[in-house]
């Protein structure tokens, strides 16, 4: 299974009209499978942070700052994941920065 095919997997599970179902523990052990990703262009990208509201934004600051706009790229996770963010506005974020800046 790639890394698209496992992010696919884990994100159905939490479709917003299964809300009233949502284990947040399920959800972070499967966050935590989501380690790495790979684009059209065969650059390895790895995840550096999951989240969202002020900690995301320093997160991201920071990591553009260090490592450049080019080599960090921000993906909102599937809306409705987590009820109690989506119903606060809130967007679950994970921050990827290319590997080769890592290095």
């Amino acid at each position: 299974m790639n890394n698209s095919d496992k992010e696919k997997n884990i994100f159905q599970t939490y479709a917003p009209d299964q809300q009233n179902n949502f284990d947040p523990d399920i959800l972070m052990r499967e966050e935590e499978a989501v380690q790495e990703r790979t684009d059209k262009h065969g650059n390895i990208w790895k995840k550096v942070y999951f989240g969202s509201g002020s900690h995301y934004e320093n997160w991201v600051d920071q990591f553009r700052e260090v490592h450049g706009e080019e080599n960090v790229e921000v993906e909102e996770v599937t809306k409705g994941v987590c009820k109690c963010y989506s119903e606060g506005g809130d967007v679950m974020k994970r921050i990827w920065v290319k590997c080769d800046d890592l290095e």
